[in-house]
């Protein structure tokens, strides 16, 4: 009985005799590339569910000026949280937990990662928005090897920053959805990629950022598109006893954390088998 449902002429079929739905690779390609699509009804729906006085009041003008605004403004993307709009070059997310995640980027940004925040209230924050490309169209459209490997290492670098400071960013299943592939970003300095999507960060002795970089990258379409478009082959083995190292490296307590902020002969030979792991080279 469980192998069998009623099809869209009401015939009753075995389930493995159904086509899958229409377009379905499509939207699997969406997700992995972190794309999204919004028609006229869902941007009303939407416009409904946040607060504006506290997204227009973070554009700063007149009461008067309220309507311009928020003509301004732009639908970017929508998450079980929060909704993301760009205002010319901010983007502003207006979310449930836009204080914690204001406090957690302004912290990040500290040590300089994650997009640069410019103003926050208690119901959404703006940042400079990340121009760019999300990672997994940016590994599917680009034809650059040396460009990939840069990426992937700034991408890991960063990761190390957080896993330095003691930050667990968390969600890098998602990765494809919270890493953008800019060209240039601070002071106009060339920089690989740029992380989003700060609110569930939290402070830990064991942060995961390498590691769960590790295991998105060495996902089956990640790692057959690292080689079929770039000749990156990952050693898998060998990745996962590199990144079992790293992690038992990690400092055990939040004093511990304090005192490798820089960099240590172990901690770098640790990274380095990381990246030889990844074939990104040490």
């Amino acid at each position: 009985r469980e192998l069998h449902r009623r099809g869209d002429d009401g015939e009753r079929r075995h389930l493995f005799s159904m086509s899958p739905p229409q377009n379905s690779h499509k939207r699997a390609r969406r997700r992995r590339c972190g794309g999204s699509e919004f028609s006229e009804d869902e941007e009303a729906r939407l416009a409904g569910e946040i607060n504006f006085e506290s997204v227009l009041a973070l554009l700063g003008g007149d009461d008067d000026d309220a309507s311009r605004r928020h003509e301004q403004l732009t639908l970017v993307a929508r998450g079980r949280r929060g909704v993301c709009y760009r205002a010319g070059p901010l983007a502003i997310k207006a979310s449930r937990l836009a204080t914690d995640e204001g406090t957690w980027l302004a912290r990040c940004n500290a040590f300089g990662v994650g997009p640069r925040l410019v103003a926050a209230n208690d119901k959404a924050f703006a940042a400079v928005f990340a121009e760019g490309t999300f990672i997994g169209r940016f590994l599917e459209d680009t034809a650059d090897p040396s460009r990939a490997r840069a990426v992937l290492r700034d991408l890991l670098r960063q990761c190390r920053l957080l896993d330095q400071h003691g930050v667990d960013k968390k969600e890098w299943t998602a990765c494809h959805r919270h890493v953008v592939v800019v060209q240039r970003a601070r002071g106009g300095q060339q920089r690989g990629v740029v992380l989003l999507d700060f609110e569930k960060c939290a402070f830990s002795a064991r942060p995961s950022n390498v590691t769960g970089v590790c295991q998105y990258l060495a996902s089956n379409w990640v790692a057959t598109t690292l080689n079929a478009n770039f000749g990156i082959r990952i050693d898998v083995p060998a990745l996962r006893d590199a990144a079992r190292a790293y992690k038992r490296w990690s400092p055990s307590s939040p004093q511990e954390v304090e005192k490798c902020l820089s960099s240590t002969p172990q901690e770098g030979g640790k990274f380095a088998a990381v990246l030889r792991a990844l074939d990104l080279g040490s």
